[in-house]
């Protein structure tokens, strides 16, 4: 399954939208709140968001070097 995730943007972030040299593949569920392990509730993170995030539903804080607000608008968090 990673390799799937992360063929598609390997190397950008979902969440920062930051390119990243370590990508990791994120549960959009986190399995914690009933998410599966499978391709559609699968997506490609930086680190850094990913640990961030956690079993939230967004990550919390920015990774180093972002630039502009937290959450980012693509988000859709706020009308």
């Amino acid at each position: 399954m990673k390799n799937d995730v992360l063929d598609d943007d390997p190397n950008v972030c979902v969440y920062c939208r930051m390119e990243t040299d370590r990508p990791q593949v994120d549960h959009v569920i986190p399995r914690s709140r009933g998410g599966n392990a499978m391709l559609d509730n699968a997506q490609t993170t930086c680190w850094w968001c990913n640990a961030s995030k956690g079993a939230r539903d967004f990550p919390v804080n920015p990774p180093p070097g972002y630039r502009g607000m937290w959450p980012p608008d693509w988000w859709g968090l706020f009308p």
